[in-house]
């Protein structure tokens, strides 16, 4: 099926799904993308995507774009209602002495027939400067959509903001050797709010907020490089999937943490985002450097009983990027979609072929 493929003409580094809309005809997601303009602004571009009930097929409407002065990064949907958060530095043009860090957080109402955006929409703004002391670089942004905070890691604190309370707490974090990447981390899906996973560097560590200390430390072998991105299976909880600057996936279940339970080689390169199928937790996207999505069958790797590391094949593949890819999404209303952004400017929405479907679920 050929995908649909919207140019936003500026390096696109942040995608989040901010909600979805089930009507007689069609159904519909909305996704945020959010890339770098000149002189440190950045563009925010509201799509809605339409997956089509009779053919199967792709619609994308573009609903607003607009500027901001500053950097946004690190975008993540806070609920399903059009509530995101993200890191923004402030224009550097205008503050010569300091860069001002801080995490805004917006609402956009999309039960409206044209959504609008402007200065209005910014709900909240926490500084992060004396908290964090480094630049959007070096702070990842970990949004819990089961329950209303956030939280903000970089490589030796972390900060968590509550923002129907409007509380904030901040924890130092042990230093981490050659950390020359960006934190990762996930908040585990029980709707609890009280376990998130930090990765940095070498490092991949359970965090209890109850306790406000580590729970459990994860294996990570040299080999793998830097970990890069960490996500919880869905439906899966006790199992965590990593992606690491040596293009190596790895996937752990934190009640065996001495040992991963499978590695390969997925990329040729650094992986920038790995996602699992919220309705087929079997399938797990991924994407890099290397400009490739690739699609993962994970139930033989489940089924395996001692861990090992292997050579795995992609169920499909995605090559429509010309440069670096930085985000996934999974469509929801239509579960066999996938997103994606890249450094080329492009927002990508494509399908699994139906002839992959088939050999997966007959």
């Amino acid at each position: 099926m050929v995908p649909y493929i919207h140019n936003c003409g500026i390096p696109l580094k942040s995608l989040t799904k901010l909600g979805t809309m089930e009507t007689d005809n069609n159904n519909e997601d909305y996704f945020l993308v959010v890339g770098d303009e000149q002189r440190d602004q950045s563009r925010l571009c509201l799509l809605r995507v339409e997956q089509l009930l009779v053919d199967d097929s792709v619609k994308t409407h573009s609903l607003f774009e607009t500027k901001l002065d500053g950097s946004l990064h690190n975008v993540e949907a806070l609920n399903s209602c059009g509530l995101f958060g993200g890191i923004m530095e402030e224009n550097r043009w205008k503050n010569q002495h300091r860069q001002a860090l801080a995490l805004h957080i917006y609402k956009v109402s999309l039960n409206e027939e044209e959504p609008k955006f402007s200065t209005q929409n910014l709900k909240t703004s926490i500084p992060l400067d004396r908290t964090m002391d480094t630049s959007w670089h070096y702070v990842r942004l970990v949004a819990d959509r089961s329950s209303p905070q956030i939280a903000a890691v970089s490589s030796d604190k972390l900060l968590l903001f509550h923002y129907e309370k409007e509380s904030t707490e901040s924890f130092p974090l042990s230093p981490q050797d050659s950390c020359y990447w960006k934190p990762c981390g996930d908040w585990q899906p029980d709707n609890t709010g009280n376990h998130l996973m930090i990765g940095r560097g070498q490092s991949v560590q359970l965090w209890d907020v109850r306790s406000q200390d580590t729970r459990t430390d994860l294996v990570v072998f040299p080999s793998f490089g830097q970990i890069l991105v960490v996500r919880y299976f869905p439906l899966r909880q006790h199992f965590l999937v990593g992606g690491f600057s040596s293009g190596k996936v790895v996937v752990w279940d934190i009640r065996s943490p001495s040992q991963p339970v499978v590695s390969w080689t997925a990329h040729h390169h650094a992986i920038f985002d790995i996602k699992s199928n919220g309705s087929h937790e079997r399938l797990v996207a991924s994407c890099g450097t290397d400009s490739l999505v690739h699609i993962w069958d994970m139930e033989e790797l489940f089924s395996k009983e001692q861990p090992h590391s292997t050579t795995c094949v992609p169920c499909t593949s995605f090559e429509y990027h010309s440069d670096t890819i930085y985000a996934l999404e999974w469509g929801t209303l239509n579960e066999f979609m996938m997103t994606s952004v890249g450094y080329d400017g492009k927002f990508i929405a494509a399908t699994i072929p139906s002839f992959v479907r088939r050999s997966l679920f007959t």
